[in-house]
């Protein structure tokens, strides 16, 4: 078997970092009530694991108010949560790209598409773990990924959207 590995000129390390504040999931004060009472019968008509998983969360979005959130200024805006989002320039072909939580595919793959870089590695939970990074489509599908998630809709397209500025800043700054 012919060795396919090919060497790659280094034109200069590079790196960048940039802080997005991302829209938390929203709860009301008679949710975080009925999360916090391990005795209530499920308000979603959930069973099984998603009857467990709702009031986590909603306790788990609380414990991020309280610690890191920012509330909002004003009030039909979401609280939201300062994520950094990474981007190394590795040579004029690679590029790695640092993202918090578990990313969807295609989130991923919409960074991979719109990279100037040739080859773009994605690597997910980096600095804080926020759970799952969904598509939009996705969280109109619903589901376990959905429901586990701390950020709301359009949030992981907010950290992509970082993401692809960060490489095509650091393609540009050669």
């Amino acid at each position: 078997m012919k060795d396919q590995r090919k060497a790659v000129a280094a034109s200069g390390l590079g790196a960048s970092s940039e802080v997005v504040y991302a829209p938390l999931q929203s709860y009301n004060e008679a949710e975080l009530i009925w999360a916090e009472d391990s005795e209530a019968a499920s308000k979603y008509g959930e069973t099984g694991l998603f009857q467990l998983r709702r009031p986590m969360k909603i306790r788990s979005l609380q414990r991020i108010r309280r610690s890191e959130a920012v509330p909002p200024t004003i009030e039909t805006e979401p609280w939201t949560l300062p994520v950094e989002v990474q981007a190394f320039r590795v040579s004029d072909e690679i590029a790695i790209v640092g993202i918090p939580g578990e990313v969807f595919v295609e989130l991923g793959l919409a960074v991979k598409k719109a990279s100037p870089f040739r080859t773009t590695l994605i690597v997910e939970l980096t600095n804080v773990h926020i759970a799952y990074l969904p598509t939009e489509a996705a969280f109109r599908e619903g589901g376990y990924e959905t429901l586990n998630s701390r950020l709301a809709p359009g949030g992981g397209e907010l950290l992509v959207e970082s993401a692809i500025r960060q490489l095509q800043a650091l393609k540009d700054r050669k």
